[in-house]
């Protein structure tokens, strides 16, 4: 399957190496491989996996493509909350917060 629109397609996230597009189509996560050149062509689409189990926002992405981009991380509501907080500079909020 090759060139054309993607019918239905929402939720893009560019591969890390640029040659693909993942994104969502109905309850599947799907990837374009692209040519780049003058325009851009699609060579072909593989389904990869089903997504219907987790979150679907037609606004952004509800997913990442991690480094590699052989996996994802995907955002998954129900049950007990739970908050990730992310610090950056770890190491020196240790120290700003122990004892002077």
């Amino acid at each position: 399957m090759g060139g054309g629109r993607t019918p239905g397609g929402a939720e893009p996230v560019w591969a890390r190496s640029g040659r693909e597009l993942f994104y969502r189509s109905s309850t599947n996560v799907i990837s374009a491989l692209l040519a780049q050149g003058s325009t851009l062509r699609v060579l072909s689409r593989q389904t990869l996996m089903p997504g219907g189990a987790y979150d679907f926002n037609g606004n952004h992405a509800a997913y990442d493509v991690l480094p590699g981009d052989t996996s994802f991380v995907f955002v998954r509501t129900g049950g007990d909350a739970v908050q990730m907080v992310l610090v950056a500079n770890w190491l020196d909020e240790l120290r700003h917060r122990g004892p002077k």
